[in-house]
């Protein structure tokens, strides 16, 4: 239980960013299906959810990727922002030892974290 009390600040932001993420997902996948001035309940919820994310995410991504992309990238860098949370002590090891094998070794593993993150959040890995 002890391992629970110090450890549910990261569960609770992670949960959170999962949530925002697959929402992110799942506006791109019904934006394939359902005009973007759809009037429908469940759209609306999408949109609500994911507005204020992809505010953000047009800010740092470049105006190249259009507006029809831009959850599935909002999906990607929230994956990414949930390995460097997970990651963040390898983090410290990089700063501290500058050089690019170390940098290879710390973009591999965060590449294998985002893969590992999407199988566990599907359920094909435990």
């Amino acid at each position: 239980m002890a391992w629970l009390a110090e450890n549910w600040l990261f569960h609770l932001v992670n949960y959170v960013l999962a949530a925002v993420g697959y929402t992110m997902l799942g506006r791109f996948l019904l934006s394939l299906f359902v005009p973007a001035d759809w009037d429908n309940y469940i759209w609306r919820f999408f949109r609500r959810v994911t507005d204020p994310v992809l505010l953000v995410v047009r800010r740092i991504t470049p105006r190249s990727v259009g507006d029809g992309l831009l959850p599935l990238v909002a999906f990607f860098w929230i994956l990414f922002l949930r390995c460097l949370i997970r990651h963040t002590a390898a983090l410290g090891v990089v700063l501290a030892h500058p050089g690019i094998d170390t940098l290879l070794v710390y973009l591999y593993f965060l590449a294998r974290c985002m893969v590992d993150i999407v199988l566990v959040d599907i359920g094909l890995l435990s």
